[in-house]
């Protein structure tokens, strides 16, 4: 796997993810993972979990970004990781 930085060039409000450290086996793949541990999967647009006993509810979108505006990040290649995919580390700014 590989290290990426993902970063916000937007506009960054409170309680907005800010960046994050994900690990992914491409660039087009990184964008694709949300920065909260809650954020388990995408459809149509809206962002999902699942609980611990797999019945799936609907998160805030408001917290990073859609899925059709991920292009906008700047994603940083910063090496390789033996971690599994995923979110390695958050920078979350609380309000």
């Amino acid at each position: 796997m590989k290290l990426f930085l993902l970063t916000r060039t937007d506009r960054i409000g409170w309680d907005e993810f800010i960046s994050a450290v994900v690990s992914a086996e491409s660039d087009k793949e990184a964008r694709k993972i949300h920065p909260s541990p809650f954020v388990t999967h995408c459809r149509k647009g809206v962002l999902y979990g699942t609980d611990d006993k797999g019945v799936e509810y609907r998160c805030g979108n408001n917290s990073w970004l859609t899925p059709e505006n991920t292009k906008e990040l700047k994603v940083k290649y910063l090496g390789e990781t033996k971690e599994p995919k995923g979110v390695i580390l958050g920078s979350f700014n609380a309000g």
